[in-house]
């Protein structure tokens, strides 16, 4: 059975991420922290999955890979609540809604306790993260990995056709999510 492509994967991951705001953004809204309509989130979160499947994960890659996959690797939720605007910053969705990240890790109920849980704040961790993998996997496909022969050491190593996104190091990045990349056997 063969793997859908990243861009796929990714719109669906996306699709899971709104999903999963728009149920945080309705418990903030009936606690009483109405910063954020829930409806307008699943309207974001419509307009997320009709919109191009490729552009979609390559704007994604262009506004986080140099600032933000390190620090979402990282979990850092001040990196997070101030920088939230830069992930889907050029997609036309307002910015009330690319600031519900920002709201929901800082809202809190009338008794000053946080109104989602960490298990919540876990849940979109994973889900960035998991964007974030999708995303390392899609810029080594379509760089199109080939093995190269080197004479001078004997052994055929790992190329890449094109140069797409020259600035992401892919093996790099592999490593460090424990991401395990597809090489063409000699």
């Amino acid at each position: 059975m063969s793997q859908h492509p990243e861009e796929e994967r990714f719109s669906a991951n996306v699709k899971g991420l709104t999903d999963l705001v728009h149920e945080l953004t309705s418990m903030c809204w009936d606690a009483g922290n109405q910063q954020l309509n829930p409806t307008l989130i699943m309207l974001a979160g419509a307009y997320l999955s009709s919109f191009d499947k490729v552009e979609l994960i390559e704007v994604f890659i262009e506004n986080t890979h140099e600032i933000c996959w390190e620090e979402i690797r990282n979990r850092n939720e001040n990196f997070f609540i101030e920088h939230s605007e830069k992930i889907f910053g050029k997609l036309p969705v307002s910015q009330g809604n690319i600031d519900a990240f920002k709201i929901l890790f800082t809202a809190k109920d009338d008794r000053g306790e946080s109104v989602i849980s960490d298990e919540d704040k876990d849940a979109i961790w994973d889900h960035f993260g998991t964007l974030v993998k999708i995303c390392i996997k899609y810029v080594h496909r379509i760089r199109e990995c080939y093995l190269f022969e080197d004479k001078e050491k004997n052994k055929f190593v790992p190329r890449y056709k094109y140069n797409r996104f020259p600035q992401i190091k892919v093996r790099e990045h592999a490593k460090k999510w424990d991401i395990e990349l597809f090489i063409p056997k000699v």
